[in-house]
């Protein structure tokens, strides 16, 4: 680039050149380095939930097998046998009235209802069974 000269100045030359550098930031790799290790964080932080809400589920299913499977021995071993008992000393006795034909429907009722319930108990219990092989390594295992 030329100048012209004034009466004070004499005429000169000027040559102007222009480099781009890069410029580095010194916090920039930190940054990154912090970043990645905060994804690295929420990452086992999930998977710790997971395994943890796993362990939640698992022990819930346990708990809720071994409950219904007291239930269903209760009525199978105590009640259903009583309400037999009751249904055929009641069916050997001869209807003579209005409260001997109540107590046979009664005791017929009472028998059939702890055979529907002792049958939805079962239900149930394959439900919370087939529920944890879900959760179980060996899908081959039945649970008991």
């Amino acid at each position: 680039m030329e100048l012209g000269s004034t009466s004070m100045m004499p005429e000169h030359s000027q040559i102007s050149v222009g480099i781009t550098l890069p410029f580095a930031f010194p916090w920039e790799p930190s940054s990154k380095s912090s970043e990645a290790t905060a994804q690295r964080m929420v990452s086992e932080y999930q998977l710790e939930k997971g395994k943890r809400i796993i362990e939640y589920t698992q022990t819930r299913y346990r708990e809720e097998a071994k409950t219904i499977k007291k239930q269903l021995s209760l009525i199978e071993q105590r009640l259903l046998p009583r309400a037999k008992e009751t249904m055929k000393l009641v069916h050997t006795i001869a209807p003579r009235d209005m409260n001997s034909l109540q107590d046979h429907r009664d005791a017929m009722e009472a028998f059939t209802d702890l055979r529907l319930q002792a049958l939805n108990l079962r239900n149930r219990y394959e439900q919370v069974a087939s529920e944890l092989l879900k959760f179980s390594e060996n899908k081959d295992a039945i649970y008991e």
